[in-house]
C-alpha cells in the first residue's frame, strides 16, 4: 500500500486535505507554514524584497535593511491562523551518505539523509489576523469576506514550472474552506507575474502611482501598481473547489498496518 501511495505522490497532483498539503510532484509540496520553516520563509521574503529592485522613495534599496525574525515573524508567532493560511512550497532533497556506524563492517551502508528548503511563499490574511506593519501600509483595510495575499514569491530557478499556479490553487482552497468571498492582491506595474494572476481569474480593481512609488520605487521600470481581485462563487456551504482533470484528491487518508502471527 505504501509503495502505491509513494508512486501516486511521485506523479504529482495529489492533495491530502486533512493536513492542507498538496504534493505537486516528486520532492516538492505545498503546505501551511510551521515553526520549522519560519526562518527559511523569512530568508525567501528578504530575498524577494531585496533582490527585485524594490526601493523606498526610489533610492533606498530594501536589500540593505532586511527584516528580522522579531519584526516579520512576530505576527506568525502570535496568531496561529497566520501560520495556517500562509503557503510555503518545500523542496525535499534526498542524499545518500556513507555511514559505517559503530561496528566493523566490510561493506558500506547507505543511509538516506533528507534536506529541505523553502522555495515558495504566499501569506494570506483576513481582517481578524495580526499583520506585519509594511503589509498594512500597502493594503490598509481588509473587509469581511476578503483574504489579502500579502506577497507571492518563488525562487528564480523554480519559476515557469507551475509552482506559482499550484500555490494560487492552494490559496483558493483555503479561502473557500474558510467561507471567504474574494481574494485580493497588489502587483507593481511591469511585473510579469500579473499574467499569472490574470490567468488565474484576477481582475484589476484600482490603481495607484505615487504611493506605490514611495514604498517600492520602480522595480520593473514602471511607476505605480494595481490592486486585483478574484471573486469566489459559492452556491452553498457544501460546495468544494474543483480541480483540473487528472488531479487526484485524497481526503482524511488513514493507513493501518497489522502484524501477522
Amino acid at each position: 500500500v505504501i509503495s502505491i501511495l509513494n508512486f501516486i505522490m511521485s506523479t504529482g497532483n495529489v492533495m491530502v486535505t486533512g493536513s492542507n498539503t498538496i504534493h505537486i510532484r516528486s520532492g516538492i509540496r505545498i503546505e501551511s507554514l510551521s515553526d520549522k520553516y519560519l526562518r527559511g520563509a523569512l530568508q525567501l521574503h528578504n530575498a524577494f524584497t531585496g533582490n527585485t529592485g524594490k526601493k523606498c522613495l526610489g533610492c533606498c534599496s530594501y536589500r540593505f535593511c532586511p527584516e528580522n525574525m522579531s519584526t516579520w515573524g512576530d505576527p506568525y508567532k502570535k496568531d496561529p491562523r497566520r501560520m495556517e493560511f500562509c503557503a510555503v512550497a518545500i523542496q525535499t532533497i534526498t542524499n545518500e551518505n556513507n555511514d559505517f556506524g559503530d561496528g566493523d563492517y566490510t561493506e558500506k551502508q547507505h543511509i538516506p539523509r533528507f534536506e529541505e528548503r523553502v522555495i515558495g511563499l504566499a501569506p494570506l490574511v483576513d481582517n481578524k489576523m495580526a499583520r506585519e506593519y509594511f503589509s498594512s501600509l500597502l493594503h490598509k483595510d481588509i473587509h469581511d469576506g476578503e483574504f489579502y495575499l500579502e506577497e507571492m514569491c518563488v525562487l528564480p530557478e523554480f519559476r515557469g514550472q507551475g509552482i506559482g499556479t499550484e500555490i494560487l490553487r492552494w490559496c483558493d482552497r483555503m479561502v473557500m474552506k474558510e467561507g471567504g468571498s474574494y481574494m485580493t492582491l497588489g502587483v507593481v506595474n511591469g511585473n510579469p507575474a500579473r499574467n499569472l494572476y490574470e490567468r488565474h481569474g484576477f481582475v484589476e480593481t484600482s490603481s495607484d502611482c505615487l504611493f506605490v512609488y514611495c514604498l517600492l520605487g520602480r522595480p520593473y521600470g514602471r511607476c505605480g501598481g494595481v490592486m486585483m481581485e478574484k471573486v469566489f462563487e459559492i452556491e452553498d456551504q457544501n460546495d468544494k473547489p474543483t480541480y483540473p482533470s487528472g488531479e487526484i484528491m485524497i481526503e482524511n487518508l488513514e493507513i493501518s498496518v497489522m502484524e501477522r502471527d
